[in-house]
């Protein structure tokens, strides 16, 4: 039948500043009592989540889309069982399917179905 908007899900990003922060503190913490291999790890880890962090998605049955900031304008990617169908760049309005980008100010808003779903990142 397809997927109503009620069915569509804002993605989560709570939490990931901090958790790179901590990693990073804890990784100064490791190489300072002369864990290198723990402190290189944590500090990898630690920027992983930091760049993670920045990045959120909406999510509407099989359909991912994934928003991040790239300049001036936004990179979109629509994704379909974990494949990519779509990417672009969109600076002021775009269209995909079912699926409409249209930037706010220093956000994006996801149009589903004529129905605005979520404001990323």
């Amino acid at each position: 039948m397809g997927v109503t908007v009620s069915q569509v899900k804002v993605s989560p990003r709570r939490g990931g500043l901090t958790v790179a922060a901590l990693s990073l503190l804890l990784s100064v913490v490791a190489l300072w009592w002369g864990f290198e291999f723990l402190g290189q790890f944590l500090v990898i880890f630690g920027f992983i989540v930091l760049a993670l962090s920045f990045e959120r998605t909406v999510i509407a049955g099989d359909y991912g889309v994934r928003v991040r900031k790239k300049g001036a304008t936004f990179e979109v990617e629509v994704f379909r069982d974990k494949r990519r169908v779509w990417r672009g760049n969109v600076s002021d309005y775009a269209e995909f399917g079912d699926f409409a980008f249209d930037v706010r100010g220093r956000r994006v808003a996801v149009v589903y179905r004529g129905e605005e779903v979520g404001l990323l990142p």
